[in-house]
């Protein structure tokens, strides 16, 4: 019984043994989890396509260019349609778009607000050669500079004659002919007064 009794204070003697700390606790700190960073938010753009407005995000619109083998741009000088939702206004551009770009920025370079273009068809209505004619006449005084293609046909020249009639107070005659074939006649009118020059004229009555 003895025997027993000193075997069990033995056992509870290293039991109740005071232990260091580093058999109780690790030395090595546990990793702590790094936080998930957030990601920026999506830049969401309004895509202007054939006069079709599509919201995506401007990487989408990225991808699509891409795709397309086109480039995007800003829209410059955007329609109060093409900022809905305070969203910028991008567009995708062709090389021909690019050439028409170039040559409106080269307008504007000489002086006059940018060009404008026109086509009279071979069958084209006299009211709608009326209304064609009066908003050309528009532009030219706005500082336009217009590109006009007609159809060769029996009533181009009618219509070309009726145009510098219209305009005579407000362009440079005769027109600037840029191609002349057997189907097509294309004339270009530049206003005898640049953008700048007008503003020139206010300021020196104004003062």
């Amino acid at each position: 019984m003895a025997f027993l009794v000193n075997r069990c204070a033995s056992r509870l003697s290293r039991i109740l043994q005071p232990r260091s700390c580093a058999s109780f606790m690790s030395t090595e700190r546990e990793p702590v989890p790094e936080k998930k960073k957030k990601k920026p938010p999506e830049v969401r753009v309004n895509l202007i396509e054939n006069k079709n407005l599509t919201v995506m995000s401007l990487e989408s619109a990225n991808k699509l260019a891409n795709h397309k083998g086109v480039q995007l741009a800003l829209v410059e000088e955007p329609a109060h349609w093409m900022l809905v939702g305070n969203r910028q206004a991008y567009e995708l551009l062709s090389p021909g778009s690019k050439v028409a770009s170039k040559k409106e920025d080269d307008m504007k370079a000489l002086g006059f607000k940018g060009l404008k273009k026109a086509i009279f068809s071979t069958n084209i209505q006299d009211n709608d050669v009326q209304t064609k004619l009066k908003q050309i006449s528009k532009w030219v005084s706005a500082g336009y500079v217009v590109d006009i293609a007609l159809d060769k046909s029996e009533k181009s020249e009618d219509i070309r004659a009726k145009l510098e009639e219209a305009i005579k107070d407000t362009a440079k005659l005769p027109g600037s002919v840029k191609r002349n074939s057997n189907t097509l006649l294309r004339v270009q009118y530049q206003p005898i007064e640049t953008v700048k020059s007008k503003k020139d004229v206010k300021k020196e009555t104004s003062q």
